[in-house]
């Protein structure tokens, strides 16, 4: 764990949007900020992406679905989104899959937390759209399925300049574990 390779390390986890958590980042309450990337990072701050995740989506396993080519037979879907927010990178990746299919499905239910979306899904709320990281897709009422021909999604580690030793150890931790995960694939 980090906290073994470096034990004066103080770690505290927040949550929030990815404008929110850069904000406090330059804001200076933050030193590094884990989270994702859409387009180019803003003025100021460092980024290094660790990872890219696939995008999928979630149903419940009371459907019959077994491919997301189900909901591409027709122009607009019914079945209802959940979402993160239009900023999210998510988000901005699954709407430009979606445009060049010339498919319309737009959130019904909107979510700043990817980590809820699973169990959403599994109440019945809708359909899920989210990262394939197995901690966000794993329920046991819940399928998942892979979407091709969308954009990946960038996870990146974010910094206020210059690098300095106390941030060294700590990116390195973060671009290992993303390897690590990426080979239990």
């Amino acid at each position: 764990s980090l906290l073994q390779l470096e034990p004066a390390v103080r770690i505290d986890l927040q949550s929030g949007t990815a404008e929110q958590l850069r904000q406090s980042l330059q804001d200076g309450e933050l030193d590094l900020v884990i989270t994702t990337l859409a387009g180019r990072p803003p003025r100021g701050l460092a980024c290094r992406v660790i990872a890219k995740r696939s995008l999928v989506l979630l149903v419940p396993k009371t459907m019959p679905i077994r491919t997301a080519d189900h909901f591409w037979d027709r122009k607009n879907v019914d079945e209802q989104l959940i979402a993160p927010a239009d900023t999210h990178a998510v988000s901005q990746a699954f709407q430009l899959g979606l445009r060049r299919g010339d498919i319309a499905w737009p959130p019904r239910l909107t979510t700043d937390s990817l980590a809820c979306e699973a169990s959403m899904v599994a109440d019945g709320l809708g359909i899920g759209v989210t990262l394939a990281l197995p901690d966000l897709i794993r329920h046991p009422r819940v399928r998942m399925l892979p979407l091709a021909g969308f954009d990946c999604v960038q996870i990146a580690c974010f910094w206020r300049p210059p690098d300095t030793a106390r941030l060294k150890t700590p990116l390195q931790f973060m671009e290992r574990s993303a390897r690590a995960l990426a080979s239990q694939e």
